[in-house]
């Protein structure tokens, strides 16, 4: 039966290739899924655990740079967009993470950090943005992650490696060489469980079926379970979060009855998630969430974040260049531990890349979120893209919430991929818009801002669809 099951998967995994091949963009999905797919084929086969580790993300790596080929030789546009103020102040921000090594009181550290983290640096910041050209290409991506999601959400279910240790959720590593405590990290199953319920709550396809219909609550539904089961409170608090944010600027946006009746069912729908997780998960999954395990992780943090903040603030001299990379290690060792990271790329900022790395991180956060605020405003009048570029905007969000728990810039720089992405497809789709590649899109005094049917009688207007586009206009 374990054969069969490993089997059909690395089937599904084949078909997703030859899928990223067809529609090279889809190596979006390949990539942010890659770390879930990589648990899974652990769980069956303990080759890809100790002498192939790295196996699954050399293939995923492979199939992204092929991919990059295979566009480029298609003659696609890759590198509209691709050169923004986000990415200069990334790239800026990387640069003096880098050359902080020079006095850093832990170079060991660093130098570890970034020797298991600069292939997907490369990845991050190079390869998989230059393949997402336009917003258009999240519609195909966004689909894959909800049915990908599905498939992995029942594997890992069927796996029989996965099980509930402390309360989270995990597939047991050590099943081969019989060790008792070698499990899978459980927040890799928590991001891309809650991001794949932040896509199902706020894409809005142009398919009306019932089927995607069907396969986009079953997406949200299966995330968050996946996100709860994983016992990653952030996670799933994110994930509603963002979510609930950002929902009126996905939907219709028809009156605030809607947004509240809407609310008031979402809350509904955790609470009875949650029912049955108690009930599935039993005491393990509600130790997680008891008042003791939360001020406990709390405390954790807040321990991290003051201890490091009192030694920056104590050295007077590094108050603008900054402790040094990964810093943190002789401020707070633990040899239980080894390498360790502060866990809130803020904080780390501060302390370990000063004044001028927290510079060059606030204005990338500042760029993101106005470029972010300028995609919606020229998608304003057609929902389908409108939610496109809301849930990547629900996705980077999360992102940066969860740097703020679990990050690091050195060693895990998934914020640094969501922020480059998002400025790209804002400049791609202005820069379309100016030279008339694309309709503007954008809601004018003459303009009703609503495009659907409801809105668009109330205003004696025929609604928007592809045959009846809104007219292109100069603001």
């Amino acid at each position: 039966m374990e054969l069969a099951l490993f089997i059909l998967f690395v089937g599904l995994c084949a078909g997703g290739v030859a899928a990223c091949v067809i529609r090279p963009p889809l190596a979006l999905t390949a990539f942010i899924s890659m770390f879930a797919v990589e648990q899974i084929l652990q769980s069956y086969q303990p080759v890809l655990i100790f002498q192939y580790a790295w196996a699954t993300n050399a293939a995923v790596f492979a199939i992204c740079f092929f991919c990059l080929g295979n566009a480029f030789l298609r003659g696609q546009d890759l590198f509209t967009g691709y050169i923004n103020r986000v990415g200069i102040a990334l790239t800026l921000l990387l640069a003096w993470m880098l050359l902080s090594i020079l006095w850093t009181p832990s170079p060991g550290a660093a130098w570890h950090f970034l020797g298991i983290s600069w292939p997907y640096f490369l990845m991050q910041m190079t390869v998989v943005p230059l393949l997402v050209r336009r917003t258009e290409d999240l519609d195909i991506n966004f689909k894959a992650m909800m049915l990908s999601g599905i498939v992995i959400a029942v594997f890992i279910a069927v796996s029989p490696r996965t099980d509930i240790v402390g309360g989270r959720l995990g597939v047991d590593l050590g099943y081969i060489a019989g060790v008792g405590d070698f499990r899978t990290n459980p927040l890799a199953l928590a991001d891309f469980g809650a991001g794949q319920a932040i896509i199902a709550a706020l894409y809005r396809g142009k398919d009306k079926s019932k089927f995607w219909l069907a396969v986009q609550n079953l997406a949200f539904i299966s995330g968050l379970i996946v996100a709860l089961a994983s016992g990653s409170r952030g996670q799933v608090l994110g994930a509603v979060a963002c979510s609930a944010l950002l929902f009126p600027l996905a939907a219709a946006r028809r009156n605030i009855g809607q947004f509240v009746t809407v609310m008031v069912f979402g809350a509904f729908s955790g609470g009875v998630l949650y029912v049955i997780y108690s009930i599935v998960f039993g005491a393990q999954g509600q130790s997680r969430w008891s008042t003791t395990e939360v001020r406990g992780g709390l405390a954790d943090r807040f321990n991290m974040a003051l201890v490091s903040a009192e030694a920056y603030l104590n050295a007077p001299a590094f108050w603008i260049q900054g402790l040094g990379a990964s810093a943190f290690n002789s401020i707070f060792f633990n040899t239980d531990i080894g390498f360790w990271y502060p866990h809130n790329v803020i904080i780390e900022s501060f302390v370990e890349y000063g004044l001028v790395g927290m510079g060059f991180l606030g204005l990338a956060l500042l760029f993101t979120a106005l470029a972010s605020a300028r995609w919606i405003k020229v998608l304003d009048l057609d929902q389908h893209q409108r939610s496109l570029a809301v849930a990547w905007i629900g996705l980077t969000l999360f992102t940066f919430l969860m740097n703020l728990k679990q990050g690091a810039l050195l060693n895990a720089p998934s914020l640094f991929f969501y922020m480059w992405i998002t400025a790209k497809l804002v400049y791609a789709q202005e820069r379309d818009v100016k030279l008339g590649l694309a309709p503007d899109l954008s809601a004018h005094d003459d303009q009703p801002i609503d495009y659907d049917q409801d809105a668009a009688d109330a205003y004696g207007q025929p609604a928007h669809s592809d045959a009846n586009p809104p007219a292109i206009t100069n603001p």
